[in-house]
């Protein structure tokens, strides 16, 4: 049974450290744990500076006003799914995609907060907004021209009907 809990923890350890999502466990005194991920996308260089700070001193001021809701619903729920926004050391304002669950640590209740960086998607939402725009644009350029033509059409067709008549 041991060596099954043993294993298992390790897989967890495994699939949590080498995620391409990042992997935040906080508790009510501050961030406690950090994947490689989650420092690569808050631009942190080492897991030191992370241990020292709250998940407040990383986030916009808009953000903040959601975490303790975050919180309380994540707990309430067991999960729960929102988007912040995070300052990066170089000043960078990066958008996540944050989904969070209730987990116990040594018999705390802790977050687990998982997150990706949502500004390649909203780039790409972006691009295809502005080619929809482009497209309705032409579209209806198109179909003026094509109504323009038909117009001409049907005044030549009455022209020809009262020339033969």
């Amino acid at each position: 049974m041991q060596r099954r809990l043993a294993e298992s923890e390790e897989q967890y350890r495994s699939l949590v450290e080498t995620s391409r999502f990042g992997v935040i466990i906080t508790h009510i005194m501050g961030i406690i744990y950090a994947n490689q991920a989650s420092l690569t996308i808050l631009g942190i260089k080492s897991l030191d500076p992370v241990k020292s700070l709250l998940l407040s001193e990383l986030v916009t001021q808009d953000s903040k006003k959601y975490l303790s809701i975050l919180f309380d619903k994540t707990v309430e729920k067991d999960q729960s799914v929102s988007g912040f926004q995070v300052i990066r050391p170089d000043g960078t304002i990066r958008t996540l995609e944050i989904r969070s669950s209730p987990i116990s640590v040594k018999g705390e209740i802790c977050i687990q907060n998982s997150f990706f960086d949502v500004i390649k998607r909203k780039e790409l939402e972006n691009a295809i907004s502005l080619t929809n725009k482009k497209l309705n644009l032409i579209s209806n350029l198109i179909r003026h021209d094509v109504l323009n033509k038909l117009s001409a059409l049907d005044i030549s067709f009455d022209l020809l009907r009262d020339q033969s008549s």
